[in-house]
């Protein structure tokens, strides 16, 4: 796995497709482009690794630019969600008072009168793995949300985790259609830059934009929560979602019924769970056994049905784990936790 800056991509890869959005695509040289400017933009405007940024995080290339610029920096990025109420997004700024809130449409037209500057390496601006990369806020199922500070070797340590179980191709796009405020999201901007593949963004829950946009920007992998499985399911009339190496299906249990109707659709649809707290994926299936399912599936079908809709064996994985979240340090601000840092 390779940094988080998006301009130490340039030299080997600048050619190469990073952002597919519905009006067009963004090479990796155009997005350090974007990023770099983005960055002197916020700085001018007091952004800095001891004070970070609040924005909504919507589906669109702004906010990309955004999450680029800060990780280029070492800015904390403090990403708000796009449906949140008044209400929730006062406590969080009850949470992170001190940080510049900007919105990124605004930002990119600020950046667009901004003077041209030159990309330079993250590297010459922070290279320490314990650095706070983001400050993100707990979905709130159980309690109040909370804040919770992730180093960036959070960030690159769950894309390490997710290579050793399905190993990034050089040409693979993930389909982007969870919120960047969360994890999850966040998560495949990150693993993105680390791998040095692509991004599909869909700005729309819609079922069949999101498969319109699978097929547009010939995705590879993707992440969805099990409803917005199935409504995909629904909608694919076509096939087009067997055309994914993996889809991440995690944020809520994942019913049996709906993998075997995932499965008998061609679908590698692979379990995973994980929590704002270990940034992102804590336990994910192996892909090898979802494949092997699928071609058991398959061949099946090819013998006339028989077993086609008889229950596999569970895919979890063999070995079990345990995932370590330490307790908030004396002293740290209420309300939030910091996780990634080492001893």
């Amino acid at each position: 796995m390779e940094s988080l800056s998006v301009t130490d991509t340039v030299r080997e890869h600048a050619e190469r497709t990073f952002l597919v959005t519905e009006g067009r695509s963004f090479s990796f040289g155009e997005a350090a482009e974007r990023a770099t400017e983005s960055l002197s933009t916020l700085t001018s405007l007091g952004a800095s690794p001891g004070r970070g940024v609040r924005f909504v995080a919507s589906a669109t290339p702004a906010v990309i630019w955004t999450i680029l610029a800060c990780l280029e920096g070492g800015v904390p990025l403090i990403p708000l969600h796009p449906r949140w109420s008044d209400a929730e997004k006062a406590r969080a700024r009850q949470l992170v008072p001190d940080a510049l809130e900007i919105d990124p449409e605004e930002l990119t037209t600020s950046r667009s009168r901004a003077p041209r500057s030159t990309p330079c390496s993250a590297r010459e601006r922070t290279a320490d793995p314990e650095q706070l990369a983001a400050v993100l806020f707990t979905s709130g199922t159980s309690a109040a949300p909370k804040g919770v500070q992730l180093a960036r070797r959070c960030f690159t340590a769950s894309a390490r985790a997710h290579a050793a179980n399905a190993p990034f191709l050089r040409d693979d796009r993930w389909l982007l259609a969870m919120p960047l405020s969360h994890a999850g999201g966040l998560s495949i901007v990150t693993r993105a830059l680390a791998s040095r593949t692509g991004i599909v963004l869909v700005s729309s829950s819609d079922p069949d934009a999101w498969l319109s946009s699978l097929a547009r920007g010939r995705a590879t992998l993707a992440s969805v929560v099990p409803a917005g499985l199935a409504r995909l399911l629904d909608a694919d009339r076509g096939g087009a979602m067997t055309s994914l190496r993996a889809v991440l299906v995690g944020g809520a249990p994942f019913d049996p019924s709906l993998r075997r109707r995932a499965a008998d659709a061609g679908v590698r649809a692979l379990a995973t769970y994980g929590l704002t707290e270990t940034c992102s994926q804590v336990a994910t299936q192996p892909l090898e056994r979802a494949q092997r399912a699928g071609l058991t599936r398959q061949r099946a079908r090819a013998r006339g049905g028989r077993g086609a809709g008889a229950r596999t064996a569970p895919l979890g994985a063999r070995r079990h784990g345990h995932a370590r979240v330490r307790r908030r340090r004396a002293g740290a601000s209420r309300g939030l936790a910091r996780h990634g840092r080492r001893g």
